[in-house]
Formats: C-alpha cells, sequence, structure tokens
C-alpha cells in the first residue's frame, strides 16, 4: 500500500462516526474511572490514564499518516505542500 494509499485510508477511519464516537465513549469511561476512584484506587487511575494516552497515541498516528499522504501525494503531483499542520 502507497503512502497515499495509507493517507487516504487514515483519513476516512478518523472521519467515520462510528471510530469517532467509539473513541469519545473511551475517553468518557477513563474519565469517568478517574473522577469515581477513590484515594486508594490508585491501579484504577493509573489504568485508565493510560488508557486515555493509548486513545491519543493511536489518533496521532493515524493524523501522522494522514499527513505522510498528503506529503507523498503534493510530491508526486509536484504541488507545493499547504495545510500540514505541526506535528509536535
Amino acid at each position: 500500500m502507497s503512502e497515499e494509499q495509507k493517507g487516504h485510508a487514515a483519513d476516512r477511519i478518523l472521519k467515520d462516526p462510528i471510530i469517532k464516537e467509539v473513541i469519545q465513549e473511551i475517553r468518557q469511561d477513563c474519565f469517568r474511572a478517574i473522577e469515581k476512584s477513590t484515594f486508594f484506587q490508585n491501579k484504577t487511575r493509573e489504568e485508565a490514564y493510560k488508557m486515555l494516552r493509548t486513545v491519543g497515541v493511536f489518533e496521532n498516528k493515524l493524523k501522522k499518516m494522514v499527513e505522510s499522504g498528503k506529503v507523498a501525494q503534493a510530491k508526486k503531483d509536484k504541488k507545493p505542500i499547504n495545510n500540514l499542520r505541526k506535528l509536535w
């Protein structure tokens, strides 16, 4: 699969309403778990935090694929690269 194809596929995934809903629900569940945890439930909070970080990494990896696809397409088309967000 080429960089452009990966970029398009990642873009479709990020824009998919089901994926968006699932990611939002996971985040809400994690925040609820953190909020409801008692002082001594460190493990619960840590697991929720790790899940939040994992979801963020998942999204960022897909976003980087989208951007890489745009760069590859622009190089292929020899067009100036516009509208690329900073990745850091």
